[in-house]
């Protein structure tokens, strides 16, 4: 009897444990699948312990268990429109302003000159300026290089130097000349001793009769002399006539520079009106044909006609101005 009893009882916990799983089984399906996925990583280190362990505890406490991890183990969210880039960047700490620009400041301190340069600057005025910048360049390297000397640094007093001998190796042309550089009021009135020697000198050397070689050097002198006297004697009856022959020695072989010798040519007659010499007309020619400013050569070729000085010049000027104008 108690055999019989024991396998009825015995069928009927089979009988139930189908109907405990499907009950189990409809209960996890109603979780989220995240919690779905939460639940079998977390029961599988329990089944490789014991696979045949009971379940402790029910589907709906082991959902709320790990959602609860889930919830503080979670990172900072970060929306689709910020990346995650961006986060850690936020979450730096901040640096003050004044912090930042002393640590971006460079170790060595110095003085930069003003370098702008007016889009209205004159001619005179950049020139000055090119010229003042050549000297601090050339000073700059100088000092340069007695540092190395002193420092002992050979290789860099090598450097220095190579650049010291390629400066003075570069032609630097001298844009403007000393009678452009004077003023246009200028007034030859005075006769001054000293500046008629200088003229004298000026004339010797312009004239001085030698081969190309050795004239070079003597109309370099005479440029020296003539220019000399127009920046020291300003009032001098002479520095029309010394402007003048500046401008034939600047027209001539040697320099061919013909914009010097047109200025040269205009401060002659504007120094003195009634000088006797063709220096209008000369300048007209080459603002007519070397420089190719034709209004201009008009408008001095017009005063050479009427004023008549050398008719030669002005019957050349009058046709001329008929040429290039149509009346």
């Amino acid at each position: 009897m108690k055999s019989t009893i024991s396998a009825i009882t015995l069928m009927m916990l089979v009988a139930l444990v189908p109907h405990t799983a499907l009950a189990q089984a409809d209960a996890a399906a109603e979780v989220p699948v995240a919690a779905e996925v939460i639940i079998e990583e977390a029961a599988q280190p329990i089944a490789a312990e014991d696979p045949t362990a009971p379940v402790s505890e029910t589907a709906e406490e082991a959902v709320e268990d790990t959602t609860e991890v889930a919830v503080e183990a979670a990172p900072v969210e970060v929306s689709p429109a910020q990346p995650i880039a961006e986060t850690f960047v936020d979450e730096a700490p901040e640096v003050a302003p004044e912090a930042a620009a002393e640590e971006a400041a460079p170790t060595v301190s110095r003085q930069v000159p003003d370098l702008e340069i007016r889009g209205d600057a004159s001619e005179a005025e950049l020139v000055e300026r090119l010229v003042v910048a050549r000297e601090r360049y050339r000073l700059t390297l100088q000092a340069l290089k007695q540092q190395y000397v002193t420092q002992n640094n050979i290789t860099k007093l090598r450097l220095v130097e190579k650049e010291l001998e390629g400066l003075a190796a570069v032609d630097q042309p001298q844009y403007l000349s000393e009678v452009e550089i004077a003023p246009v009021d200028l007034v030859a009135r005075d006769s001054i001793a000293a500046a008629d020697q200088l003229f004298k000198e000026g004339m010797d050397f312009k004239n001085y009769p030698a081969w190309p070689e050795e004239k070079r050097g003597k109309l370099r002198t005479a440029v020296d002399k003539f220019t000399t006297l127009i920046r020291e004697y300003p009032t001098s009856d002479k520095i029309s006539e010394a402007a003048f022959r500046l401008g034939e020695i600047y027209e001539g072989w040697y320099y061919r520079d013909y914009f010097k010798a047109a200025a040269a040519y205009e401060r002659a007659y504007q120094w003195n009106p009634r000088t006797i010499l063709p220096a209008k007309f000369r300048a007209a020619k080459l603002y007519d044909e070397k420089l190719m400013q034709r209004d201009k050569a008009v408008e001095l070729y017009k005063q050479v006609a009427v004023e008549r000085l050398y008719k030669d010049d002005a019957e050349f000027a009058a046709r001329r101005v008929i040429q290039l104008t149509g009346k």
